[in-house]
């Protein structure tokens, strides 16, 4: 049970830390349920592949949004 615990305080946590990184409440908070999803893909395949392809596909979303708005 501590371990899932463990994993569960670590995703939360980099999750947070992410999305401060971002330096915007708006964009951190959708970057920290961003950063949650993308670590819960990480913990069930072990690999970053999946992650980088989700950001990829996240930020040209959000960046094609973008251009539609501005």
């Amino acid at each position: 049970a501590l371990r899932k615990w463990n994993a569960v305080f670590s995703v939360v946590m980099t999750a947070v830390l992410f999305g401060i990184l971002h330096m915007s409440v708006v964009q951190g908070i959708s970057a920290a349920a961003a950063g949650i999803v993308l670590c819960i893909f990480y913990v069930r395949r072990k690999s970053v592949g999946l992650n980088i392809l989700a950001h990829s596909i996240y930020n040209s979303m959000v960046f094609g949004l973008a251009m539609l708005i501005y």
